[in-house]
C-alpha cells in the first residue's frame, strides 16, 4: 500500500449517496525509525485498509463526509487511533480536513456509532453509511439498529469498496489477509460480542464497564498494562 494514492474518478461536487461515511478504529503500531526526534505511529494494517476504503468512497463521490472515532488505546502518551486514521486521510489520500469529523475520546463500536449518531442529528445528515470489515458486520448491524429511524443507515464492507473501486494489488492483499490465522481469531473475538449483546445483555455491559476501567490502568511508562487489554475494542 505504501506510495500508492487514490485518484478521484468522479467529481466531489456531485451529490454524495451518504451525507457521511464511519471509520471503526482498530489499532496501531510502531514506525521503526532511529532517526525520528519522536516515535512514529501507523495504523495496523486494517485501520490503514480502512482509511483507503473511506477515501475511495469520498474520492468515487459517494460521501460528502468521513467520520473518524477512537481514544489513546496504547495509553495517555501515544496518539489515538482516530489521529492516525485522519493523518492518513489528510496526509496520503489529500481529504480536505474541513470534510472530516474526528473524535479521540471513545474507544468501542457502540461509542463510535454513537457519535455518528449525534453528529447526524447536529450537521441535519439523513443518509449515512458505517464502514468496516465482513466480519464485523453483524455487531455493526446490531448497533446500528439503535440509530433515530429518521437517519438512514448502511452498512458497506470495506471488502467490497476495494473490489470495486481499487488497485488489484490491494485487492490481493485483503484476500490474504483475509484468509490469514488473524481473521480466525477476530472472527471468534466478533462473534463473541455477537453472542454476549444479544443473548447476555448483563455481562456484556459489565465487561465493557470493567474494560474501562482497566483502560485506566497504567504502567509507569504510562501505557496501558496487560491488563488494560481492550476486550472490547473494534
Amino acid at each position: 500500500m505504501e506510495g500508492e494514492s487514490v485518484n478521484p474518478t468522479v467529481e466531489t461536487e456531485q451529490r454524495p449517496q451518504f451525507d457521511a461515511i464511519l471509520v471503526h478504529s482498530f489499532l496501531i503500531s510502531r514506525i521503526k525509525d532511529p532517526s525520528a526526534e519522536q516515535e512514529p505511529f501507523k495504523g495496523s494494517l486494517r485501520s490503514r485498509l480502512a482509511a483507503r476504503a473511506a477515501a475511495l468512497l469520498y474520492y468515487e463521490g459517494l460521501a460528502r463526509n468521513i467520520v473518524v472515532v477512537g481514544g489513546k488505546v496504547k495509553g495517555p502518551s501515544y496518539p489515538s487511533t482516530a489521529s492516525v486514521i485522519m493523518d492518513e486521510l489528510v496526509n496520503k489520500y489529500n481529504v480536505p480536513k474541513e470534510n472530516i469529523f474526528m473524535n479521540e475520546e471513545e474507544y468501542n463500536t457502540e461509542e463510535e456509532i454513537g457519535t455518528l449518531s449525534k453528529l447526524s442529528k447536529e450537521k441535519g445528515w439523513s443518509n449515512v453509511a458505517s464502514i468496516s470489515f465482513r466480519t464485523h458486520e453483524k455487531f455493526v448491524r446490531d448497533i446500528l439498529s439503535s440509530v433515530p429511524r429518521e437517519i438512514r443507515t448502511s452498512f458497506i464492507s470495506i471488502e467490497g469498496i476495494i473490489n470495486k473501486y481499487d488497485d488489484p494489488v490491494v485487492q490481493r492483499l485483503v484476500k490474504r489477509l483475509n484468509s490469514s490465522k488473524y481473521q480466525w481469531e477476530y472472527k471468534a473475538y466478533e462473534g463473541t460480542k455477537v453472542f454476549l449483546r444479544r443473548k447476555l445483555p448483563g455481562v456484556y455491559r459489565k465487561m465493557l464497564k470493567k474494560n474501562e476501567q482497566l483502560r485506566r490502568t497504567k504502567n509507569k511508562s504510562g501505557e496501558l498494562t496487560l491488563h488494560g487489554i481492550d476486550v472490547f475494542k473494534s
